[in-house]
């Protein structure tokens, strides 16, 4: 598992959000890419695209990629087939997604927790902020 360009070959940020946008969930551009989004200006070659949503959605989310997309979690340094309907533990949080047939990454998945109406950081559970300001 690595992110380096012979693995990935990111979608646009125009086709994330077709894609995004008919999926009745919440989700934000991370990384890199949230960065230059923000600053209104490319800063850097961008390797990989990584979008987070609320770790309540990500059934409804591989539903709906179900017929065109292959999805792998990816958990310490391995990638796993994610099966239909599983639900993903709080230790998994973050899947690869790729079209079927095809061998390159199209884009990251990261899983953010929640209570109630806050977003819980995952490193230190004592951090939080609404839900309704991360975005």
């Amino acid at each position: 598992m690595g992110d380096n360009e012979d693995v990935w070959k990111p979608l646009s940020i125009t086709e994330i959000q077709n894609i995004f946008s008919q999926i009745p969930v919440q989700w934000w551009i991370a990384g890199g890419w949230a960065l230059d989004i923000y600053l209104q200006k490319i800063t850097r070659a961008h390797v990989d695209i990584d979008i987070v949503m609320l770790r309540p959605d990500h059934l409804i989310l591989q539903r709906h990629l179900g017929r065109d997309w292959e999805m792998f979690i990816a958990y310490k340094g391995q990638l796993i087939p994610w099966n239909k309907n599983q639900l993903l533990d709080s230790h998994f949080d973050n899947f690869w997604v790729k079209k079927k047939d095809e061998s390159t990454w199209a884009f990251q998945v990261m899983l953010l927790d929640t209570e109630e109406k806050d977003w819980i950081y995952k490193r230190d559970n004592t951090i939080r902020k609404p839900i309704e300001d991360i975005g």
